[in-house]
C-alpha cells in the first residue's frame, strides 16, 4: 500500500469483512509520526546445519513521498558449507495519523488512535468500529 488509494482499498476490505457491531485493530508498521530509520540484524540455524544471517535496513522516505523502502540482505549457508546471498526490497506506505483516521471514516468505520509501545519503541494502532444496526 504505497498510495492513499491503495490504503483506502485495503481499509475498505477490512470494513467489508467487519460485522455490524464489530471491531478491528489496525496496526501499521509506522505512521508518519512514528517512523524511524533503522537497521536490524540476526539469524539462526536449524537441526540440519543450515544457517541464515540477515541485515534489515529501513531507509527514510524521499521528501513528499508516501512510501519508504526496507532492504533485506540474507546470507544462507547450507550444511555442505556453500553460501549464497539474496537481496529483497519491500516498499511500505507511510501516512499521517490524520490520513488513517480520515480513510477509516470514509469506508464507514468509526476509529480512534491507540498508541502502543513494543520493546521501548512507539507505534500507532487504530481501533475501528462498525456501528451496530
Amino acid at each position: 500500500m504505497t498510495t492513499e488509494e491503495d490504503l483506502r482499498a485495503a481499509l475498505a476490505t477490512v470494513a467489508a469483512h467487519l460485522a455490524p457491531g464489530g471491531v478491528a485493530l489496525v496496526a501499521p508498521d509506522a505512521t508518519t509520526e512514528t517512523f524511524r530509520e533503522a537497521t536490524e540484524h540476526g539469524g539462526g540455524e536449524d537441526a540440519s546445519g543450515r544457517r541464515a544471517r540477515y541485515l534489515q535496513w529501513t531507509l527514510p522516505p524521499e521528501p513528499g513521498e508516501t512510501s519508504y523502502a526496507t532492504h533485506y540482505a540474507f546470507l544462507l549457508r547450507e550444511p555442505d558449507g556453500s553460501v549464497r546471498a539474496a537481496h529483497d526490497v519491500h516498499r511500505e506506505g507511510l501516512f499521517p495519523r490524520a490520513t488513517w483516521l480520515r480513510l477509516l471514516g470514509e469506508v464507514g468505520l468509526a476509529a480512534s488512535l491507540a498508541p502502543r509501545e513494543i520493546e521501548g519503541v512507539e507505534y500507532d494502532s487504530f481501533i475501528a468500529f462498525r456501528d451496530a444496526p
